[in-house]
């Protein structure tokens, strides 16, 4: 009788167990990078860029493999692969993070074999590199950081974004606080593509853009600088380099507008493929 009592209880008691067991977290998480790495291969849309890459990119896209807490560095951490093997928890740990390397390598060598080369990563020895590198790479992020202060020509430089990378020539915003959301405030139609990030000086927010391509495969667009009003968003001018007597062949994600252009607040500068290096003052004027 107490037994038959018992037993409702007891699968009760079983069942918190369980969901105890099932609900803990995880005790060897993936990083973040590692989660990316293997939310990748399943995305579609990971997958189409995949598609695109050339080997160049290939070469640098395979290394992803060597996240932070990949499964060579997991085992080396936890005193080896005997030690690990020997642990139900850690070599699940490393099972998972083995099968995410696996498989992103299998997508990475399908990918070379589209293009008919050999995947770098068939050496062994250099694979073992590529997964040790991240321990060095983490070493050097614990590493004390040195505080630069940039210095700028002119006390206007720092209110404006004078190149690629700004006026520090390293992607830093000197601003003490940032939007926390962001609103389009204008759309404007250029004079047709390029790849060119945009610069500002003052009022203006100058771009790069060729004109339409002409049907003929040997006559080349036209190619503009071209100055938007910051605030409104409406084309002020437009300044349209000499015409490329030769066009030149092109990546297929490039354009004949792709440098990103330069200015001292006096000077807009851009280099234009065979159209040459163009400056114009900021009315748009040729120098």
């Amino acid at each position: 009788m107490w037994i038959a009592m018992l037993l409702p209880l007891l699968r009760v008691v079983g069942l918190m167990v369980i969901a105890g067991a099932t609900g803990a977290a995880e005790p060897h998480p993936f990083s973040l990078s590692l989660q990316t790495l293997e939310r990748d291969l399943t995305s579609a849309d990971y997958h189409a860029v995949l598609a695109t890459m050339i080997p160049t990119d290939l070469r640098a896209e395979w290394q992803r493999v060597g996240t932070p807490d990949n499964y060579h560095l997991f085992a080396k951490q936890h005193g080896g692969v005997e030690t690990v093997s020997a642990d139900p928890v850690l070599k699940r740990a490393y099972d998972r993070r083995k099968e995410v390397a696996d498989r992103f390598l299998a997508l990475m060598r399908a990918a070379y074999a589209e293009k008919k080369l050999k995947p770098p990563f068939d050496d062994a020895e250099l694979l073992q590199k590529v997964l040790d590198s991240a321990d060095r790479r983490a070493d050097a992020v614990e590493r004390p950081q040195l505080t630069i202060e940039p210095i700028y020509p002119t006390d206007d430089v720092p209110q404006n974004w004078t190149s690629l990378r700004g006026p520090t020539q390293m992607g830093l915003v000197p601003a003490s606080s940032l939007p926390k959301s962001w609103d389009v405030l204008w759309k404007t139609p250029l004079p047709g593509r390029g790849n060119s990030a945009p610069i500002i000086w003052g009022g203006q927010l100058l771009v790069t853009a060729e004109g339409p391509r002409p049907e003929a495969a040997d006559v080349s667009p036209e190619r503009y600088i071209v100055s938007l009003d910051r605030g409104a968003g409406h084309i002020r001018w437009q300044h349209a380099a000499p015409h490329a007597a030769e066009v030149e062949k092109l990546y297929w994600k490039n354009t004949f507008a792709s440098s990103t252009l330069v200015t001292d607040g006096e000077r807009v500068i851009a280099f234009l493929g065979n159209s040459g290096l163009v400056c114009c003052d900021l009315a748009g004027n040729r120098l």
